[in-house]
């Protein structure tokens, strides 16, 4: 992709590669050998897997930091996942998983388990020391494959230096097993690291716990216990899974563990009548699987939260109030009933329904009520609201009106409209809006009125917006920073703010708003090149009003602006202080 810190793949001698900030010791999954990084800045990667977060900035999981994020997981819905696992029997492809200590060579927590055939299996890897056989009850290879690992550091010691701790890699790959397989191993750099036999007999397994019938409320622990055989004495794992849906679909609640027995608080499973967990147990070719009688999961109180407005707003009675809230059903996601949600206010009393309401509220403190009932439960959250009082309706509260008595009159609504220091900024739109003071034209003493910083985007209430050392009304850059107020043109605005820095043009026109002033941009296109194309355009408006094509600005397409483009043919617009000057035709 167009990422400049993507990976590549078995690039060099490296299998992942490429990051300025990557430092020392590097590990090449070829040679499973430990090296200093490369000259420059192509150094290899000492991770495999990675998530890159954008440009620049890569993100990577390490074997601890990974295994936290994985247990942190709960089961969510059964509308939400789902695992596919086998029926029981002897299966023809298997999921193996675990670890390899790069510095022992140890295999670490390996586990195999049948898979339904439906799953695809994982590619593979040309050049990888971890290797899959298949072997026949002589010892004969039926098959084999090169896997794909994870390859996490989780430090970067400095340069020449080995690091304290090595992660070991991570793999997990689903393959296929062929007829007539007696043996699966597992080689790295050649040496076999784990081997495990085909047996005779499936193992048997039979719940205990749940019988049936339970209730089980948000935060009630449920206890589900099992017993397993294999008369073959291999050793066992199991998966515990459960449904709501009366067994058609299942979500994992528990993958590859060694007891017989769990602990599941179902804090945000769906609740239902017809829940089920069932337990499937592997011997690491062959299974079996047993499924608890029906239970039930009790409904959770929705999970209530008012959006808008914030608790401790302030307002007046003339103007409306937007109420936004929403609530989520643990376990079944958004509840979108707007019926369900009710607002209430201890002042006004019941407000109306939905999960977005448009009021206006009476004078006073309102503690304001959203009430969410799903399935029967209710649940709240509020806020709390002062609403002033408002006899005029313009928007100015009569407190303040009457704390004003030479601007405003509570009883009177077109002094809001009014501009007492005749900065062209009502008086309602100081108090109100902006803050500033309604009979000082010059709040901050810059030199400029409020009406003219808050038309160029500037701060009414600093006197130096661009923190320059020249104030506002003094700077020919008020809004970028520029103590030597350099004007090559004379124009009035500085050359790091003026769209044409050789021109003047007071006016600073720019019709299409690529950065250059319409006088020095006769580039109509905008393709950094003033060509054919534009003379063409030119052409097309001549006569005409058209503010694009009028460069001079005075109101028509004419010679003049012909002159200008005559003037800049086959060169590129500006220059402009607000576009750099790196820009070159394309």
């Amino acid at each position: 992709d167009d990422n400049v810190m993507h990976s590549r793949f078995d690039e060099d001698p490296y299998s992942f590669w490429s990051s300025p900030d990557v430092t020392a010791p590097i590990y090449n999954i070829s040679s499973a050998r430990m090296f200093s990084a490369g000259s420059g800045n192509a150094k290899p990667k000492d991770v495999m897997s990675y998530v890159s977060g954008k440009t620049n900035q890569n993100t990577f999981f390490g074997v601890r930091a990974y295994s936290r994020m994985v247990n942190g997981f709960e089961a969510g819905s059964a509308s939400s996942a789902m695992v596919i696992t086998a029926a029981a029997g002897v299966h023809n492809k298997i999921r193996v998983t675990g670890q390899i200590d790069l510095v022992t060579g140890e295999a670490i927590g390996i586990q195999t388990q049948p898979v339904a055939s439906m799953l695809s299996e994982t590619p593979l890897m040309e050049g990888s020391p971890l290797v899959i056989e298949f072997l026949d009850d002589q010892g004969r290879v039926l098959s084999q494959g090169k896997l794909i690992f994870n390859l996490p550091l989780e430090t970067h010691p400095p340069e020449g230096e080995l690091p304290d701790h090595v992660p070991p890699v991570l793999f997990s790959a689903i393959h296929a097993v062929p007829a007539g397989t007696q043996t699966v191993r597992l080689l790295w750099q050649e040496a076999v690291v784990y081997s495990l036999d085909v047996t005779p007999n499936a193992p048997t397994v039979q719940m205990i716990l749940p019988v049936g019938g339970e209730e089980i409320g948000p935060d009630t622990e449920l206890d589900i216990q099992w017993i397993a055989e294999d008369l073959d004495g291999d050793l066992l794992h199991f998966t515990v899974l459960y449904s709501v849906d009366g067994g058609n679909t299942f979500v994992p609640l528990a993958v590859g563990i060694s007891g017989t027995q769990m602990h599941w608080t179902p804090r945000f499973a769906t609740p239902g009548d017809s829940v089920q967990v069932k337990v499937v147990v592997s011997d690491g070719f062959n299974s079996g699987e047993a499924v608890s009688e029906s239970f039930r999961i009790a409904p959770k109180l929705p999970i209530v939260a008012v959006l808008s407005p914030d608790d401790g707003d302030e307002m007046v009675e003339s103007t409306a109030v937007t109420l936004r809230g929403t609530a989520t059903a643990p376990g079944e996601g958004k509840v979108s009933d707007n019926a369900a949600y009710q607002w209430i206010s201890s002042l006004d009393g019941v407000l109306g329904a939905g999960r977005l309401l448009t009021v206006r509220l009476s004078p006073g403190t309102h503690q304001i009520e959203l009430r969410v009932t799903h399935n029967g439960l209710p649940a709240s959250d509020g806020v709390s609201l002062l609403v002033f009082s408002d006899q005029d309706g313009d928007g100015l509260s009569d407190n303040m009106e009457l704390e004003n008595p030479d601007l405003f009159d509570p009883e009177n609504s077109e002094d809001a409209g009014r501009d007492a220091d005749g900065d062209r900024v009502s008086n309602a739109a100081e108090v109100l809006q902006f803050e500033t003071d309604p009979v000082n034209p010059d709040s901050d003493g810059d030199g400029l009125t409020d009406g003219e910083e808050i038309e160029q985007n500037l701060s009414p209430h600093v006197a130096d917006s661009d923190g320059d050392g020249v104030k506002d009304g003094d700077d020919n850059c008020p809004s970028v920073s520029d103590a030597t107020l350099f004007d090559g043109d004379g124009d009035g605005h500085g050359d790091v703010c003026d769209n044409c820095t050789r021109t003047v043009n007071p006016e600073q026109r720019d019709s299409d708003a690529d950065g250059f002033g319409n006088l020095c941009d006769a580039d109509f296109d905008n393709n950094l090149t003033v060509d054919f194309a534009d003379l063409a355009f030119l052409k097309s408006a001549f006569f005409t009003a058209d503010p694009g094509a009028d460069l001079d600005g005075n109101g028509a397409v004419d010679f003049a602006d012909l002159a200008i483009l005559k003037s800049m043919f086959f060169s590129t617009p500006g220059p402009s202080g607000l576009v750099s000057p790196d820009i070159a035709p394309r």
